[in-house]
């Protein structure tokens, strides 16, 4: 025997199931990376549904199918597994076109490349929900705020302000209020973000009136004369 019992199980307490929860032979041990994947999925649904305070490990084992002992077997702690969902879920905040140095930057490619995005990720519900976990438990526990700063709201907002200043360097943006904190230009967003937030979105049609004028602002405020 190689550390597996005859209940199926490893002698971690792991049970030994697919993604899809069916249970598997004990030799077909799934992949490093397909555990995790599984592991965060499900420390996502708890989180969100519960917070941080109030998620346990053995919540987190339960949803994913494992024992604690198949969470520890990946993760040191609670608040390791929350890092990583943060991480994994903000990543694509900051994923962007803006890095691509070879095109023009012009009002249209923030439009298309930024703005638009923005408003995308504002809309998914899964987002949302993370959102919220991390702005309640960051009132309690403040690392959690800094740690999302510095994961996705600082990293986007230093990549964008250089993204913007190459298109004023090029002639292609106006030098105005908007490009010299460029956090404006998303600002108009947040009044979305916050209706979302708060569960009293406007209807679609709304949004989308709302999102056609922000984007026309920017054409007005940021093309050059």
């Amino acid at each position: 025997m190689s550390g597996e019992t005859m209940s199926g199980e490893t002698m971690s307490g792991e049970t030994m199931s697919d993604v899809s929860g069916s249970r598997v032979s004990p030799r077909q041990r799934l992949d490093p990376e397909v555990r995790i994947r599984q592991i965060l999925d499900a420390a996502f649904e708890v989180f969100a549904e519960k917070g941080f305070v109030a998620t346990r490990i053995d919540d987190i084992a339960a949803r994913a199918g494992l024992s604690e002992g198949g969470i520890y077997n990946h993760f040191s702690s609670k608040q390791a597994i929350f890092e990583t969902v943060v991480r994994d879920r903000s990543i694509h905040f900051y994923q962007s076109g803006v890095s691509d140095e070879q095109s023009p930057v012009t009002v249209e490619r923030i439009i298309r490349e930024v703005v638009e995005p923005v408003y995308d990720i504002f809309a998914c519900d899964a987002d949302i929900r993370l959102l919220r976990t991390v702005m309640i438990d960051g009132s309690t526990h403040a690392g959690f705020k800094s740690y999302w700063n510095q994961l996705s709201s600082q990293p986007f907002i230093d990549q964008f302000t250089a993204f913007v200043e190459r298109g004023v360097a090029q002639g292609n943006l106006k030098v105005s209020p908007l490009t010299r904190t460029p956090a404006l230009i998303i600002t108009p967003a947040l009044g979305y973000l916050f209706d979302r937030m708060l569960g009293t979105e406007k209807d679609p049609a709304e949004v989308q009136a709302y999102k056609a004028d922000h984007l026309q602002l920017l054409r007005e405020q940021l093309t050059p004369a």
